[in-house]
């Protein structure tokens, strides 16, 4: 039973990662459009990621739920306190910050590997 959880373990921390390198390489395929080697990156990640999605039958026990929650809590912690970190240091240095697609991508992606290192020592118990 444990192997098994630790495959579906995986495979989520998997898609995870999957989803924000995707994401990642979008922005700058967005950024520069002629950079062909990000297209194929997404095209083959989303396969992979389609496939693990497809291959894996077996859900979460309870453990596995609470800590997928711990690690969507600690995610939500962590954007706030960055993005009240962020808004200080603009009011204190005078920056300013032009919002575009290419930085929110970034950013999307940073708050999913947040959530996919979270959920991974949530669940190995090394928090």
């Amino acid at each position: 039973m444990k192997h098994r959880f630790l495959e579906l373990r995986g495979a989520v921390y998997t898609i995870e990662i999957m989803l924000a390198s995707i994401i990642y390489s979008l922005a700058f395929l967005i950024r520069n459009p002629k950079f062909y080697p990000a297209l194929i990156y997404i095209v083959l990640a989303a396969a992979v990621m389609l496939y693990i999605l497809v291959a894996k039958k077996e859900t979460f026990d309870e453990r596995g739920w609470q800590s997928f929650m711990k690690a969507s809590a600690v995610t939500f912690f962590v954007s706030v306190f960055a993005l009240v970190l962020f808004t200080i240091l603009m009011l204190w240095t005078q920056w300013v910050v032009t919002l575009s697609v290419f930085l929110l991508l970034i950013v999307l992606s940073a708050v999913i590997l947040i959530h996919g290192i979270a959920f991974i020592m949530i669940d190995s118990g090394a928090v």
